[in-house]
């Protein structure tokens, strides 16, 4: 969600529903209220690249990133670009979200997955606003992400080498 100022269209605040939470009245659908809170002023660029996935294509697969730093967390909302097919084999996928928390020199990142199909990331490429370069994550034991136990792991953490 965006929100404007009344002032002024540049004074822009993002939120993001990181939780992946459905709202609605009806009570098996979903949750009938959702809180949004705005994190921060700084912008991140997330690049994946994916390195397989177990069904034909890997567009059922949620991923919401945790990135970690000196100065805390930020968690960005759904990886997902509605207007492709995302984490599909063999290719990169960008994805920037505004408004999230200046965590300063990022350490480690965690994706956390739903959805029920099965994505192999190869590597992660984590940069803001700020950096002057960015910071990779690679999947070096090669562990699948799946909501299902039966298929991987719903939550993998990657950190720099030298932490």
């Amino acid at each position: 969600v965006v929100a404007w100022s009344s002032v002024s269209r540049d004074d822009k605040s993002y939120f993001y529903n990181n939780e992946g939470m459905h709202v609605s009245s009806e009570q098996h659908e979903g949750v009938r209220e959702l809180r949004l809170c705005e994190q921060g002023s700084q912008t991140y660029y997330i690049t994946t690249t994916t390195a397989g996935d177990r069904h034909a294509e890997s567009d059922n697969i949620f991923p919401i990133v945790t990135i970690f730093g000196k100065r805390g967390k930020a968690i960005t909302g759904l990886l997902d670009d509605p207007r492709k097919d995302d984490f599909q084999n063999g290719r990169q996928d960008t994805f920037v979200f505004q408004g999230l928390k200046n965590v300063g020199r990022i350490r480690c990142i965690e994706i956390s997955v739903t959805g029920d199909d099965a994505w192999l990331l190869e590597m992660v490429e984590v940069h803001s606003q700020d950096s002057r370069s960015p910071v990779y994550f690679r999947n070096e034991n090669e562990e699948w992400l799946s909501a299902d136990p039966r298929e991987g792991t719903d939550n993998l953490r990657l950190c720099r080498r030298s932490e």
